[in-house]
């Protein structure tokens, strides 16, 4: 008994000088955390996003007061949050014992134990840092503040400032975006949605995972009906609906780059979303160019886009407009410069004179379609780009390889999880944003050089601090020769290709096309134009999927909206010209023979031949001279009493066959079949000899020995000569 008390007193002089030393911890690490009660009364948002003039986004959405709110909204965060929010006094025991011991049980430390008290305090007071000593100041500040506020006045606070995704602080700005409601309007159910995104705002979007977010809405309605705030039958009903979303087409262009700062400023500076707080964001985009972008309801149609404009020297977005924000969709054929023929040129597979063959093509069940089912036939790859031909496109990822391919889009940060013939279409998983688009031409106006375009030049915190400033590091993805190419190539696009809408403008730009659709309508499309000092991209589509006509194509309306900006960019003045680096050669080629057969030689003299620029090294080096007579193939068999013999051979080239003697037993000018009496129990010997009858003379090539023949047994198998 005596040994058991001592064990006793023991353990417990332990624990008590752990509870001491906690304690004196405790007190140590919060002696200077105190309630600043301005940020309590604060009705704005507390976070700043400027222009690049430096005028503020005016993107807030107002406070909301308690009583403005739907008590089943209310509860819903309760049931979910914080179940004993109106009984413990800023920390629940109950709930830190819980997961103390879950964490313990799971050897985790994953479950936490915040009440809405203590996540109003790391919202308004605290950083994000999941640190012990944070934990300490969130506790005592939570139970300062449930001192000095009453728990309405708590949970007000709370529903305007937390964070529910998309840009969104406070559930008046959520009700809004989500569902285009007042926070009085929403039913129970969207209540629910919103309480459940809370938790991890970007995975239980319903924009982005909408299976997701109807799962934990679900959670959200079950947690209510254990709190007896909602009946079970009414959860049943509730959990059977389906989630109807808001894909506003007037929301304000504030908004949107309010939203695209918030992502972004997170990224840079490698915080969460959620603890943004008191920061100043300052845009490159300027407000006036931006408001002046054309829309597509000015020319009549009614569909979502956006906008953007870049400039090319800093990698700087200048300007942005748009209806969804940084939604990503299927860049569709705005692939194919930097994802297929720049790659292949720069693995120098092809030149921009190398013919490829257009036509309807299987490969291996995928079977890829021109558009309006036109074919070319053979086509330089020059051509092919300009006319976005995507048969073409297929045949040279094959060459590339798709590993291949898809490493030069992760030079870029570009994913591509699918690897398949399709993305040299542009169907790529996952899909890219129009500023992700737009900035993978970059490399063609920057000498190969690349960087994503940045939308924020400068970021500070609440007391002027700089976090981040910009400081454009680019990576090379093509050399200079490879992305001047590409610009001859889409300059000509410009004049006769799918963008020749852009025909008029008097100064060079290159440009791109791109259309994701059927013939039962069209999801999105896109063009990308390029000056040397600026790039333009559009796309038009709908938010929710919904196909636009087929008339709304790439080279249709969207060309039609980059014509209009880039007449505006350069009504003053001219973009410079590309300069043509040292690395690149401009030949003329023998236009004769290059349509003939493909083959490429330097140019006789002839004022009509083409011509193409080329990487150093790989231009042709000679001139054309004609070539002697050959024969491709032949085969030759023995079928008593005949010797059978046939030739393959281009069009223009005729056969003598001679025996050893050098006698001719056959000519193929005549026409006939290449049939040869033998007599038995021979040895013979023939041989072909090639010419070209120029009107007067045959010009014969080198003569081509068969197999002998041997009489005296039959032969099986057919010879073969290669």
């Amino acid at each position: 008994m005596k040994k058991t008390i001592k064990i006793l007193l023991y353990i417990a002089g332990i624990f008590l000088i752990v509870a001491v030393g906690l304690i004196a911890w405790f007190v140590s690490v919060t002696k200077d955390a105190s309630l600043d009660e301005n940020k309590m009364t604060e009705t704005t948002q507390n976070i700043n996003v400027f222009y690049s003039d430096g005028s503020p986004l005016k993107s807030d959405e107002g406070y909301v007061k308690l009583y403005e709110t739907p008590e089943h909204l209310q509860k819903a965060f309760i049931a979910v949050e914080d179940k004993r929010f109106y009984s413990h006094k800023g920390v629940d025991i109950k709930s830190v014992l819980r997961a103390i011991k879950n964490d313990v049980t799971s050897l985790s430390a994953k479950e936490g134990a915040s009440t809405i008290t203590q996540q109003l305090v790391k919202n308004l007071y605290l950083t994000n840092e999941k640190t012990v000593e944070r934990k300490f100041k969130e506790i005592k500040l939570a139970l300062i503040l449930e001192s000095k506020y009453s728990k309405e006045q708590i949970l007000e606070k709370y529903l305007n400032t937390v964070y529910f995704g998309e840009g969104a602080y406070g559930v008046k700005k959520a009700a809004r975006i989500y569902f285009d409601k007042k926070p009085e309007e929403l039913s129970e159910e969207q209540s629910a949605l919103l309480a459940g995104i809370v938790k991890a705002p970007s995975f239980y979007d319903p924009f982005i995972n909408p299976e997701e977010a109807k799962k934990r809405r679900n959670v959200v309605l079950n947690e209510m009906a254990k709190e007896n705030y909602i009946s079970q039958s009414r959860v049943k009903q509730l959990k059977n609906k389906d989630i109807i979303l808001n894909f506003n087409k007037n929301s304000s262009c504030d908004e949107i780059l309010n939203n695209a700062a918030i992502s972004d400023a997170a990224s840079l500076i490698g915080k969460s979303e959620k603890n943004l707080k008191g920061l100043n964001i300052y845009l490159s985009i300027d407000k006036k160019t931006s408001d002046e972008l054309p829309a597509p309801d000015e020319y009549g149609i009614n569909t979502d886009f956006s906008f953007i404009i870049i400039d090319n020297k800093n990698f700087s977005v200048t300007a942005f407009k748009s209806s969804v924000g940084e939604i990503k969709r299927s860049p569709a054929s705005t692939v194919k410069p930097w994802l297929i023929y720049a790659p292949a040129i720069e693995e120098k597979i092809i030149t921009a004179a190398t013919k490829i063959k257009d036509e309807p093509t299987d490969f291996n069940g995928y079977k890829p379609r021109n558009n309006s089912d036109e074919y070319f036939g053979f086509t330089n790859a020059r051509d092919c780009l300009c006319k976005s031909l995507n048969v073409p496109s297929v045949k040279l990822l094959n060459s590339l390889g798709i590993e291949r391919a898809i490493s030069y889009a992760d030079k870029m940060n570009i994913t591509i999880k699918n690897s398949d013939a399709s993305i040299a279409l542009g169907n790529l998983s996952g899909g890219m944003t129009l500023r992700e688009i737009a900035s993978a031409y970059l490399p063609f106006s920057n000498r190969g050089n690349y960087s994503l375009a940045s939308i924020i030049d400068k970021i500070t915190d609440q007391n002027g601090k700089t976090l981040y400033l910009k400081s454009t590091k680019t990576k090379r993805i093509f050399s200079e020769a490879t992305a001047y190419i590409i610009n001859d190539a889409l300059k000509l696009t410009s004049k006769t290709g799918t963008t020749k809408k852009l025909n008029s403008l008097d100064f060079e730009v290159c440009s791109k096309t791109g259309t994701n659709g059927n013939a039962d309508g069209n999801q999105d499309a896109y063009c990308v134009a390029y000056t040397s000092e600026y790039t333009v991209a559009v796309w038009l589509g709908n938010k929710n999927g919904e196909k636009m006509p087929n008339e709304i194509s790439g080279g249709s309306y969207p060309t039609v909206l980059v014509a209009d900006a880039l007449s505006d960019i350069y009504k003053d003045f001219k973009p410079g010209e590309f300069n043509q680096p040292d690395s690149v050669v401009k030949v003329k080629i023998n236009n004769n023979e290059y349509e003939k057969s493909g083959r490429i030689y330097l140019s006789n003299g002839d004022k009509t031949d083409p011509c193409f620029y080329f990487t150093k090294g790989t231009q042709p080096q000679k001139k054309f001279s004609e070539r002697l007579p050959e024969i491709y193939d032949f085969k030759i068999n023995y079928e008593k009493p005949y010797v059978l013999v046939t030739v393959e051979k281009d069009g223009n080239t005729e056969f003598e066959i001679r025996n050893a003697f050098d006698d001719i037993v056959y000519d193929s000018f005549t026409g006939a079949e290449a049939k040869l009496l033998a007599k038995d129990n021979y040895i013979y010997k023939f041989y072909i000899l090639p010419y070209k009858f120029n009107g007067k003379n045959k010009i014969y090539g080198s003569r081509v020995p068969l197999p002998s023949v041997n009489t005296c047994k039959n032969l099986k198998n057919p010879l073969y000569y290669r």
